[in-house]
């Protein structure tokens, strides 16, 4: 790392092996020693002793070395060695992190192999950022990249994608500068964003790209894809929201894709370089869990009817969906308490709903439902177990009519939304007293 400084100058001035005494070199890596009498000694100007050890003293020490895996036992080990040895602490590497190779069809590339890919052939391919994009998305640092050609073209279109979403959201013109979120989907993407900052912010400071990728990237469109589809179902997407979001993720993107990250910058009005823009940090506030919580009931119920209709081919007029009763929420979390402690044991949580005066008169029924409910806490992740606990109950019925336009689009059809215990119900196949939290129950005509 110091002869790299060196090198140019070694080149440029055409000096000799003997002109590099120790002398001299204590004089550029160690300050040490009187520069003129150096410079009539080794035959150097003085301006460029004293710019060699500048340069030198301007860039060291090393903030981070960035080196082949395969180069830990020897190289990256003597540098280390070597630093400890002859510079005082403060010029230590302050960092080494080790990557993994590239392969070709699973094969280092070689010469010998005749499998190499050029670096700038690969740019003029397909560009600078999905060439970068595609390496540091494709593994983490430690680990072999595979180059994949189609991988590369894919994530080029991708990036493409992004650009024009950028000018169809820009071309839209300014917000109107009242920023009001009336629907759930709009908390809910909101909410989202500050956790995909949260997110990608935390990879990017333990080094781990591909995770930010997936967030910064994949997760963040899947979020605006689904607010997309959501808000359309109204009156279209409010223009604050998907400008919060493209200021963000420009700003995430920036270290992955900077090209075009700056190129849209530029686009969006802003002043300086996106490179040298702040980044972004998570407005609490506008975390929302319950938003998150309903949007996750409205995703979940579309899946859910997409996989009948999917199943049976059947053409769908009326849409029927069935929210559970007081009684079952009451039983699902005193069993999702049960989670904090372990496991939900089917038997405590019978023996603290006979407890329970609103429960122990539907026991028969409970020892159905229990079993029910314990297997589907144990297949829902912790976190998440955690979040419902906080929570509580949620309004599935006033969360699904209030989705029910978008449900109503989404599958082309009348949409009605009844609570269990709903006596004017119209339910001919009994299906309304299957549902439970976070499951309503569906029937379709």
């Amino acid at each position: 790392m110091a002869y790299y400084i060196l090198a140019k100058h070694v080149s440029n001035l055409k000096l000799k092996p003997e002109q590099l005494s120790d002398e001299v070199l204590d004089y550029f890596f160690l300050s040490k020693g009187d520069g003129q009498k150096l410079a009539r000694s080794a035959g150097i100007q003085n301006s460029k002793l004293n710019e060699i050890r500048d340069e030198f003293a301007y860039f060291y020490p090393v903030d981070s070395r960035h080196s082949g895996r395969d180069l830990i036992p020897n190289h990256l080990t003597f540098y280390i060695f070597n630093h400890a040895a002859i510079f005082p602490r403060e010029k230590w590497p302050r960092q080494i992190v080790a990557n993994g190779s590239v392969l070709m069809e699973h094969a280092k590339m070689s010469k010998s192999f005749g499998n190499i890919i050029p670096l700038r052939d690969a740019i003029a391919q397909h560009g600078a950022d999905a060439v970068r994009l595609s390496t540091v998305s494709a593994a983490e640092l430690i680990q072999d990249v595979e180059f994949s050609h189609q991988a590369t073209e894919s994530l080029r279109e991708r990036i493409e994608r992004m650009y024009v979403h950028a000018q169809s959201i820009i071309g839209a013109g300014p917000a109107s500068g009242t920023a009001i979120y009336g629907g759930n989907e709009e908390k809910w993407m909101l909410s989202r964003l500050q956790s995909c900052i949260q997110d990608t912010t935390a990879a990017m400071d333990r080094l781990r790209a591909r995770e930010a990728v997936h967030h910064a990237l994949y997760e963040l469109e899947q979020d605006l894809s689904w607010y997309v589809r959501r808000a359309n179902a109204r009156s279209g997407v409010n223009p604050d929201v998907v400008m919060r979001v493209l200021d963000a993720r420009v700003r995430l993107m920036a270290p992955f894709t900077p090209f075009i990250s700056e190129a849209t910058w530029s686009m969006m009005g802003k002043q300086g370089f996106v490179s040298t823009a702040d980044w972004p940090q998570p407005n609490m506030a506008m975390m929302d869990e319950k938003a998150e919580e309903v949007e996750s009931l409205v995703q979940t119920t579309v899946e859910d009817v997409a996989n009948i209709l999917k199943t049976t081919g059947m053409s769908v007029k009326t849409l029927y969906l069935y929210t559970p009763a007081e009684w079952k929420w009451s039983l699902y979390l005193k069993a999702l308490e049960m989670t904090s402690k372990g496991s939900v044991d089917i038997p405590e949580l019978m023996k603290a709903a006979s407890a329970d005066p609103a429960l122990k008169e539907r026991m028969k029924e409970i020892s159905k439902l229990a079993p029910r409910l314990a297997k589907e806490l144990q297949t829902t992740a912790p976190d998440m177990q955690e979040k419902r606990r906080r929570l509580g109950k949620i309004s599935e019925r006033e969360a699904l009519t209030d989705a029910a336009v978008f449900l109503s689009k989404e599958f082309k059809c009348a949409v009605t939304v009844h609570e269990e215990t709903d006596e004017r119900k119209y339910d001919p196949k009994a299906r309304a007293q299957t549902a439970q939290p976070f499951r309503p129950a569906i029937y379709m005509e």
